[in-house]
């Protein structure tokens, strides 16, 4: 698979796989073979080799957007980011289903939840205020045009 941001410039290069029929298909970017990611400027951001790296995009201003850490071919870590370059969450897996901690961020940095996944089932959740205090639960905020 070959990528581009808008104005032409190469934004991934990867052998990846793909399900569906004729009609439709799926690209799995989280279950790659081999591959190269580039930043807009076209400096290298992650790289694959034989199913371990990262594969990580940006936005076409250079801002991270999202990447996912492989490791023996699966899916051990994937990191989202705000527009504004902030976290915006962070999963471990193991097997597929999330797995471990599972970090989520106001768009102004501050954490706003952290739980402990097992195979899937959110089992301890602490939540956090955007002053970055345990809260009984997260404060409500507005994300419309933010990720």
């Amino acid at each position: 698979m070959i990528g581009k941001y808008p104005d032409g410039s190469p934004r991934e290069r990867a052998l990846v796989y793909v399900t569906g029929s004729v009609k439709g298909c799926e690209i799995h970017r989280s279950n790659v073979l081999q591959g190269e990611y580039f930043s807009p400027d076209g400096s290298t951001l992650g790289r694959v080799e034989r199913g371990t790296g990262n594969v990580k995009y940006c936005r076409p201003d250079g801002t991270p957007t999202r990447e996912y850490l492989l490791r023996d071919g699966k899916l051990v870590c994937e990191k989202t980011w705000w527009k504004n370059g902030f976290p915006r969450s962070e999963r471990q897996y193991h097997d597929s289903p999330v797995d471990g901690i599972a970090m989520f961020y106001y768009p102004n940095g501050q954490m706003s939840s952290k739980s402990l996944v097992t195979k899937g089932a959110f089992t301890h959740t602490e939540f956090f205020n955007m002053n970055g205090d345990p809260a009984p639960k997260p404060d409500t905020y507005q994300s419309a045009g933010q990720y």
